[in-house]
């Protein structure tokens, strides 16, 4: 097996970290801190490594399927823009709230002539007054454009589709009947290694992102010129007026019926990002170009598309108009490189490793999306990569100590596990989503009752600090009352309280319809309200006047430990932490009994006394 030193370096540096930590001489409570904070930015920095990797990785399919392209053979890459919110050029604050975006979707034709070495590009826009953005739409959308390039280009029998992993894009039932598109449209889903790519998130929409854009200058551009845009029409004869290079629009409309695309279900289906359709089945491949992929029999997805799927122009002078594509001169690896030259080159890719220079800013962006980077010499060199090479040059033979640090016996260990899981085939690969763990009984109480004291006293925890105070809750006889695997954090505490919140309110909604199914009297209703309203005056009276029962600390009733001596129980140093939270006066020589003395007095003035 080969193995990359460089690639490794990372790994055995966060577990000598977690060596360090673990052979540390500080307090327990302390090392098991931030054993679980360097346990938790481990998995993090791992997990981003992990992306990046597989986003290169998935970029090469957009690459290669550029690559070998042919007279009739098309790439299309498809994305959702966000909502159009309507204008106007003159609106009245009243007629700003309330509005309703409209859809619109984008798709990138790449294309490459048989009598010319260069790419063609071509975008459509499918605009909608109204619709929803999922799987049955997107069909419709797909099957559309490949009519509408068909009547167009009819040499063209092959395409190739490409998009993000939004769930109307990425699911069994859109996978699987893209297979019977053919007999609609007359154009194939090219079987090569991948025929639909998904793209890793934020990586792979460059083509589309970057002509929304332009689109949305334009539209504002024309309503700044005293026109109003204020439906999908509009935004046409806007797009049609004020044309965009390589870009035409067309309305359309989308009847939805009670028939929907039936699939059986493909286990693990969001692992898999790389489809190919096949005679006998669809092969699926959990990254590109990895392993032989796995193969679904159509028999056993038993598709079932409904031919009542369709998406028409809303009418005939509202359909795509035609338009120049764009081209674009693609930077090969075998064609002429453009030299490097400092003076006169205006813009760099700043991809690492690609010594290319452009002229103008379009050059760079087709570089960017369609373009490959080539491996940069050392006499190419820019100044500042010169400078960043002489910078690791230089502080890597720098040594802040002679001494070779003292490691733990299990340091060792650790590093001989950690390059052993660094070696491990498919570590960057995305794991499958499983359910979630359980919280305990124990955990699922301390933050119940945390929520209760919040909601009775006003003075609500948030999820920061739950989460950092169970890491130091004891229980009355001073052990743990948490392990550090039951430790949760921000964002556990969150969902949690966001469930527990929901389930509370669910409840209470019951409750008033069952009384309303008891015909409870109105009268008794609102005097229920006026007496309602009346307590929450008085609590808030007293909170501004003296102290609320209960007092609480980390989930403690300080009154009822007052009341039952139970404070000697806590150390000193925890009592003056307590004295710090409630500013209660102290001096750093009292002692515990000073201390509880304190909290005595405080009881003292709470409503329960």
């Amino acid at each position: 097996m080969e193995l990359c030193e460089s690639c490794d370096s990372l790994r055995n540096t966060l577990g000598s970290v977690l060596s360090e930590i673990k052979g540390s001489q500080d307090v327990r409570d302390q090392q098991e801190n931030m054993l679980c904070d360097a346990a938790q930015a481990q998995d993090m920095v791992l997990q981003w490594k992990a992306h990046i990797r597989r986003a290169e990785n998935q970029d090469r399919a957009k690459t290669d399927a550029v690559n070998c392209l042919q007279s009739d053979t098309i790439l299309i890459v498809m994305d959702w823009a966000m909502k159009f919110i309507q204008m106007k050029y003159r609106e009245k604050e009243s007629e700003w709230y309330g509005k309703r975006g409209m859809n619109w979707h984008i798709s990138c034709v790449l294309s490459k002539p048989a009598d010319r070495e260069q790419l063609e590009v071509t975008s459509y826009v499918h605009l909608f007054n109204n619709c929803a953005q999922d799987s049955y739409t997107v069909y419709a959308i797909i099957k559309h454009l490949l009519k509408t390039l068909k009547i167009a280009n009819p040499h063209i029998s092959k395409a190739l589709l490409r998009s993000d992993g939004a769930g109307c894009y990425h699911n069994n039932n859109l996978i699987a009947a893209l297979n019977e598109v053919h007999v609609h449209t007359g154009i194939t889903l090219s079987p090569l290694i991948s025929g639909y790519d998904f793209s890793e998130p934020q990586f792979g929409k460059d083509v589309c992102d970057r002509i929304i854009s332009p689109l949305k200058g334009v539209v504002r551009r024309f309503c700044n010129e005293g026109n109003d845009i204020l439906s999908a029409a509009d935004m046409r004869e806007t797009l049609k007026v004020r044309p965009v290079k390589g870009c035409t629009a067309a309305v359309c409309e989308i009847e939805r019926t009670d028939q929907e695309i039936k699939v059986n279900r493909i286990p693990n289906f969001s692992t898999f990002h790389n489809f190919s359709f096949e005679g006998t089945g669809l092969r699926m491949w959990k990254a590109y170009d990895i392993g032989a992929g796995k193969l679904v029999l159509w028999s056993d997805l038993d598709v079932q598309v409904p031919c009542a799927i369709t998406l028409k122009p809303a009418t005939n002078q509202l359909q795509f108009w035609d338009v120049q594509p764009r081209c674009v001169k693609l930077q090969g690896k075998t064609n002429q490189r453009v030299k490097l030259d400092t003076e006169t080159a205006l813009f760099e890719c700043n991809e690492a490793g690609c010594s290319h220079s452009f002229d103008n800013y379009d050059a760079l962006q087709d570089h960017i999306n369609f373009g490959y980077h080539d491996p940069i010499s050392t006499n190419q060199e820019s100044v500042y990569d010169k400078l960043r090479r002489e910078w690791v040059r230089k502080f890597a033979a720098m040594s802040v100590s002679e001494q070779k640090p003292k490691q733990p016996t299990s340091a060792k260990s650790t590093m001989t596990a950690t390059h052993a899981e660094s070696s491990e085939a498919g570590w960057a690969l995305q794991k499958p989503r499983g359910s979630g763990t359980r919280f305990s009984e124990n955990v699922k109480s301390y933050l119940q009752a945390r929520f209760d004291v919040g909601v009775q006293t006003g003075r609500k925890s948030g999820p920061v600090q739950v989460s950092a105070d169970m890491r130091s809750a004891k229980n009355q006889d001073g052990t743990r009352k948490f392990s550090r695997d039951e430790w949760l954090k921000k964002v556990q505490v969150q969902a949690f309280f966001s469930r527990f919140a929901a389930a509370q309110k669910k409840q209470v909604t019951q409750r008033h319809v069952e009384k309303d199914d008891e015909n409870t009297l109105l009268d008794e209703d609102l005097a229920h309200l006026d007496q309602q309203n009346k307590d929450e005056d008085v609590q808030e009276v007293l909170s501004q006047i003296g102290l609320e029962r209960p007092i609480t600390y980390d989930g403690y009733d300080i009154c009822d430990l007052v009341k039952t001596e139970a404070l000697s129980r806590f150390t000193v140093k925890e009592l003056r932490v307590m004295c710090d939270h409630f500013e209660l006066p102290r001096k750093s020589t009292d002692k515990k009994a000073a201390l509880i003395k304190h909290f005595t007095d405080m009881v003292e003035e709470c409503s329960c006394s």
